[in-house]
């Protein structure tokens, strides 16, 4: 998502923006309140949702997650394995 200069400059000063690469993500949003468990579930599907190659792996070390008032989104990167 971008956002023109006029409108970063509208949100609140201590609103932490960061500006990422483009990059396949997968995610998976789960309903309700985040439990330790709803936690885990997502690590899980996320890891075990896409048939990834040798090649690629998700790297849930860099999962992000967004709260909205109906659940929990959360996107970890699909990366491409060091050589």
């Amino acid at each position: 998502m971008t956002a023109p200069a006029t409108v970063l400059a509208a949100l609140p000063a201590d609103l932490l923006v960061q500006a990422q690469d483009a990059r396949d993500e997968l995610s998976i949003f789960m309903p309700g309140r985040n439990t330790m468990v709803k936690y885990c579930t997502m690590i899980l599907r996320l890891l075990n949702a896409y048939p990834l190659d040798g090649e690629r792996f998700v790297n849930v070390a860099r999962l992000r997650q967004e709260i909205h008032d109906d659940g929990v989104l959360s996107s970890a990167p699909v990366e491409r394995r060091p050589e």
